[in-house]
């Protein structure tokens, strides 16, 4: 996972380009700021959720998600309000499909 400079070394990316691969961890990293601005405040509360638990936030936020998109395309929100809503919520799924992961893989006991 990390190289010998403590760097992550992500492997061979085969026919994905160099900047499809940057976008894309931009993405992961934008999220990753996001948990921990949130762990500053609440210090691990969601490793004593379920993998459940963190799937239906999960789906919730999927919602809200669908539910932005269709009020854009109805014109009732501004691009700009679509996309603050929308990848804040974006940025929670990846994050709670994280913690799921990493609850089904049991590093916080036996789900």
């Amino acid at each position: 996972m990390f190289d010998e400079n403590g760097c992550v070394d992500i492997g061979d990316t085969g026919t994905i380009s160099d900047p499809d691969v940057e976008a894309y961890l931009d993405c992961v990293v934008e999220a990753f700021a996001v948990h921990v601005d949130r762990e500053r405040t609440r210090h691990g509360l969601w490793k004593t959720a379920t993998a459940a638990d963190q799937v239906k936030q999960v789906r919730m936020k999927s919602d809200r998600v669908l539910n932005a998109f269709d009020l854009r395309q109805k014109g009732v929100t501004t691009r700009k309000e679509y996309q603050e809503e929308s990848l804040e919520e974006l940025k929670d799924i990846i994050n709670y499909a994280i913690f799921a992961m990493r609850t089904i893989k049991g590093e916080f006991g036996e789900q």
